[in-house]
């Protein structure tokens, strides 16, 4: 994939080392010479030291060649206007941090996945932990709905049945769905057939969120 990354700060930094680590193509586009010296010398990536929001800066990333574009910026009205830029250039996908809830709508109108405060979704993460620290990482998404990782117990309800056969069963809710399997370390794939072994981390869509109803089944019988 090819991917134009706006900003190497705290988040874009993130999203460089990531994205590498994943072999997508990535050129950065970063005002600050501090900072984009620091992405050209730990990452392999073209780095266009310069303002994003520059018709003529964004023209030569190539932007009617890029798969997607991450804006990652502290200001909002940046990211916005780099958002504004993509869509004029029809990239595929557009995703952005957006610092001030108010300002959501003005992304969402142009077709921008956003990303919420850092800090929020920090908080959110944090108080998540407390509530359900069987979970391993979760990703909050539209209204209630997730997407995170847990463990399958030793003895788990769901340790040793099938997705097929757990969903028959009503283990795995209605408004939840079993996205992938980590095994020793490798993703294996969520097939009807797949059957849940102990120390499986099941990565799972629901609607409700970590709910206590899609939690139990993977916890151990005797401790809940």
């Amino acid at each position: 994939m090819y991917l134009i990354s706006v900003g190497a700060g705290d988040i874009g930094s993130r999203v460089l080392d990531v994205a590498t680590r994943q072999n997508h193509e990535v050129v950065v586009i970063e005002k600050d010479r501090v900072r984009a010296e620091w992405a050209k010398s730990n990452y392999d990536v073209t780095v266009i030291n310069a303002d994003a929001t520059s018709h003529d800066v964004f023209v030569e990333a190539t932007p009617t060649e890029a798969d997607a574009i991450i804006s990652t910026t502290e200001e909002d009205a940046t990211n916005l206007m780099v958002m504004m830029l993509a869509n004029r250039f029809e990239i595929p996908t557009l995703v952005s941090v957006v610092h001030d809830p108010k300002h959501m709508d003005f992304f969402e109108e142009i077709g921008v996945t956003v990303m919420e405060n850092p800090q929020q979704v920090i908080a959110k993460r944090l108080v998540n932990s407390i509530q359900n620290p069987a979970v391993e990482d979760f990703l909050q998404l539209e209204g209630d709905a997730e997407i995170f990782e847990v463990s399958v117990e030793e003895n788990a309800l769901i340790n040793g049945e099938s997705i097929r056969s757990a969903q028959k069963e009503g283990l795995i809710p209605a408004d939840s769905f079993i996205i992938a399997i980590e095994r020793n370390g490798k993703t294996i794939s969520a097939q009807e057939d797949t059957t849940f072994k102990t120390d499986d981390i099941a990565t799972i869509y629901s609607q409700s969120g970590t709910t206590s109803d899609i939690m139990r089944i993977f916890e151990d019988e005797n401790e809940v």
